[in-house]
């Protein structure tokens, strides 16, 4: 049986205090993933379609995005719509980051492809 590479989580959090607690949990939850930690949507795509300053980096082969909603400017949902939308990253793994109570709200997630 072939040795598969681990997973790399892209964890898409502004918070700088939230995204280190993410981090914690996880880490305390014995997952030992490499974490790349990004503060917003726009670096996100960049990072996911590598644009920008990602220009020259290969993206890893296997990786799943743990995304918050509330980003400045390209927002949580504008990630989703964009990584959902294209062949190369549509199979991606988006797990949305949300304190958000309303129906309405999570079922937008689940409508654009997340997790």
């Amino acid at each position: 049986m072939p040795e598969t590479a681990p997973v790399t989580i892209l964890l898409v959090e502004d918070d700088p205090g939230h995204a280190r607690l993410i981090e914690k949990n996880l880490r305390r939850n014995e997952v030992t993933n490499e974490i790349v930690q990004l503060g917003d949507g726009q670096t996100a795509i960049d990072y996911l379609f590598s644009r920008g300053r990602y220009v020259d980096s290969q993206r890893p082969h296997r990786l799943m995005v743990l995304l918050d909603l509330n980003l400045p400017g390209l927002d949580g949902y504008q990630v989703l719509r964009r990584v959902k939308a294209d062949p190369a990253t549509q199979r991606i793994p988006v797990v949305v980051l949300t304190t958000t109570e309303d129906s309405r709200e999570v079922d937008r997630c689940y409508e654009l492809g997340c997790s």
